[in-house]
């Protein structure tokens, strides 16, 4: 299958949009590749032609999500990381957030997706950000990653209302990772 096919590309939107859709009215755990067809006008087959299962669609709907979150730049991510998150997922999550809430298939899927996405894009401008270099890179990308992690599961926990200037001023506060002046 040519990725690059346009009825290739429409249809894996189509699923995509329909998972979105979907999750904005049921659970995740509740949501079956039927449902999702039905929804998308798409035959089980063509489910199958283009996803492992259920799992594998939501992952790509992560990733179709992050990638406008990848669009701010990186410095502003860094500095900014909540600001930068409400940009791109308060309009499309807060309806699903509502709905997914007590599901905890959906949020260990997504955790694991937005950790991952994270620190490979961590990874990936590593140039651009100065560490205490005894800490081993790998640590440094996880701590970044789960820095983000642990504010919003401590913010949801003990059902805090603040600001995402409030959460990154808190995120600087604990993460120790800073950008390099890259100008010179």
């Amino acid at each position: 299958m040519n990725e690059n096919d346009l009825r290739v590309r429409r249809t894996k939107k189509m699923l995509i949009d329909a998972l979105g859709n979907l999750l904005e009215k049921h659970t995740y755990t509740s949501i079956s590749v039927n449902m999702i067809c039905d929804t998308a006008m798409v035959h089980r087959t063509t489910f199958y032609k283009h996803f492992y299962d259920k799992y594998d669609l939501l992952s790509q709907w992560v990733h179709q999500i992050a990638g406008e979150y990848e669009k701010i730049p990186f410095e502003r991510r860094v500095k900014s990381p909540f600001q930068s998150l409400s940009l791109v997922f308060l309009k499309k999550f807060e309806e699903i957030d509502r709905k997914q809430e007590e599901d905890q298939q959906f949020r260990e899927i997504v955790i694991n997706d937005f950790v991952k996405l994270f620190k490979e894009d961590l990874e990936k401008n590593i140039d651009k950000i100065e560490y205490e270099q005894s800490i081993p890179e790998s640590l440094v990308f996880f701590m970044f990653s789960s820095s983000i992690l642990s504010i919003i599961v401590w913010v949801k926990h003990e059902s805090i209302d603040l600001q995402p200037e409030e959460l990154d001023a808190l995120f600087l506060k604990i993460n120790q990772i800073k950008l390099k002046d890259l100008k010179s």
